[in-house]
């Protein structure tokens, strides 16, 4: 039954991560090269986004030097 529950629980997972790589955000043509790229940048850092550890700025500077 755990087993069962942990399956369902990562599929939900990955079902809301491809969700959120695939939508469409407004001004994303602003960001050249890939979306999948900027959007996994963001989405690596939320949660320090979210607590004030990381500023928009900081944010905009990761993704630049990604590429």
């Amino acid at each position: 039954m755990q087993s069962t529950e942990a399956h369902m629980k990562e599929k939900q997972r990955r079902e809301k991560i491809e969700i959120i790589f695939s939508h469409r955000v407004k001004g994303e043509n602003f960001f050249h090269g890939s979306s999948y790229q900027w959007k996994n940048i963001v989405y690596q850092n939320y949660n320090r986004i979210q607590q004030k550890e990381l500023e928009i700025e900081q944010l905009i500077s990761k993704m630049e030097k990604e590429g």
